[in-house]
Parts: C-alpha cells; sequence; structure tokens
C-alpha cells in the first residue's frame, strides 16, 4: 500500500510540473516612458520621410549665379548688358599765334581733352580761338567753326567768316599759316579741307589763294 501512494505521489508531482511547463508567460504592460518613446520614434521616422521627397530632374541641375558661366560655357545674361565706357584722352601740342605786332607766328603749348579722334581736332581748333597770354593774339578767335571732322588722313573744317573776323592780306595769311602749322604737327594729317559755309572758295578772304586741298608743302 505504501508503494501505491508513492507512486500516486509521484505522479501528481509529475502532471503539475507538466502544467507549469505548457504555461507562457504574461508580457508586462507598457510602462509610461515606453509609450512615449515609441511615438518619438514614429515621429520620427515620419519626418524623415516627408523630408525624403523623390528627386526629379530639376532638383539635379545647378543654377549659375549672375555674371557666372554655365556647364556649356556659355556666359549669363548679365555679362552681356555690361556697356562700353570710354575715356577721357589728354594731348600736349603747339599752337600757333600772331605776336601783338602781327609780324610773325608764336608757338605755344597747350593741352587738349578729347573722347576720340574727330573730338581730338575740334579741340585743336579750340585751342586755335583763344589764348591767355597778352602778348599773342588768336587769330581764329572770331571765326564761327561749325564742324570738323577727320577721315582718311584729311581734317575738313567748315567755318563761317562774320565781318569782324576779316583780316588784311598779312592777317589773312597768318590765318592759314597757323592752321597749317598747328595741325600738320600730327603725322596722321595728311591735307586740310577749309570749307566756307560748306563752299570750296578760291580765296579765304579775297586776298590769298585757298587749295582744295591744302597740303604739307
Amino acid at each position: 500500500m505504501n508503494k501505491t501512494w508513492t507512486t500516486a505521489i509521484v505522479m501528481i508531482i509529475s502532471l503539475t510540473m507538466l502544467a507549469g511547463c505548457g504555461k507562457k508567460p504574461e508580457a508586462s504592460a507598457p510602462t509610461e516612458n515606453d509609450t512615449v518613446q515609441g511615438s518619438q520614434v514614429s515621429q520620427d521616422l515620419t519626418n524623415q520621410g516627408a523630408s525624403q521627397k523623390p528627386m526629379s530632374k530639376d532638383d539635379n541641375t545647378v543654377s549659375a549665379a549672375p555674371g557666372t558661366n554655365t556647364g556649356d560655357g556659355k556666359a549669363s545674361a548679365s555679362n552681356t548688358d555690361k556697356k562700353e565706357s570710354t575715356a577721357q584722352k589728354t594731348e600736349h601740342i603747339k599752337v600757333y599765334y600772331a605776336d601783338d605786332q602781327l609780324l610773325e607766328l608764336k608757338e605755344a603749348e597747350r593741352t587738349i581733352s578729347f573722347k576720340d579722334e574727330a573730338g581730338k581736332y575740334e579741340a585743336v581748333l579750340q585751342a586755335l580761338q583763344k589764348t591767355e597770354d597778352p602778348k599773342l593774339i588768336a587769330l581764329w578767335a572770331k571765326i564761327d567753326i561749325k564742324s570738323v571732322k577727320f577721315k582718311n588722313g584729311e581734317v575738313t573744317i567748315d567755318i563761317t567768316l562774320p565781318d569782324e573776323a576779316r583780316q588784311g592780306t598779312d592777317g589773312e595769311l597768318f590765318i592759314l599759316d597757323s592752321l597749317k602749322k598747328t595741325l600738320f604737327q600730327f603725322d596722321e594729317v595728311k591735307s586740310i579741307e577749309l570749307l566756307v559755309d560748306g563752299q570750296k572758295l578760291d580765296s579765304l578772304m579775297g586776298q590769298a589763294d585757298l587749295d582744295h586741298p591744302i597740303t604739307r608743302n
């Protein structure tokens, strides 16, 4: 009988152990901290996905800044809008005036300013029209200069002669000689065409011959 009880007790213990092994441990309930961390991770993943949009063709293009070159080497439009500025030039020249007795021509040095070739000879003629030296007479002072042009080595001057600008024979010769000496100092000037109101006159003031054109001697 003792053997029977022993066998029964062993069987009960075995059944109890088998029952215990068959049960799964229950998962513990999530804590508040675990819930917060899980929510944060989920939010981070959502934000990351939103920022990484599919790349389009435009996203792969680098835009050139104004004034720089694009990938094909062409300059941007802003470079083509630049305007060229003309620098003011200065030159020291010799100008010829009559002495205060109208006996001879006197040389004086002047500085002229100009922007281009045509402007250069306009400035030269303007220098002939004035002097601050009381011992010199600007023979061209009362002559109206209408236009000055330079082309192919020739300076063409169109003037108007008011009555007060007219001189006697010596004065007329000095006017022409002062013009020739002043302009022919420039190597590029080969001839001078002097017109009166657009006309080629045989004489400037009626007393000396006027060549068309006037050339170097």
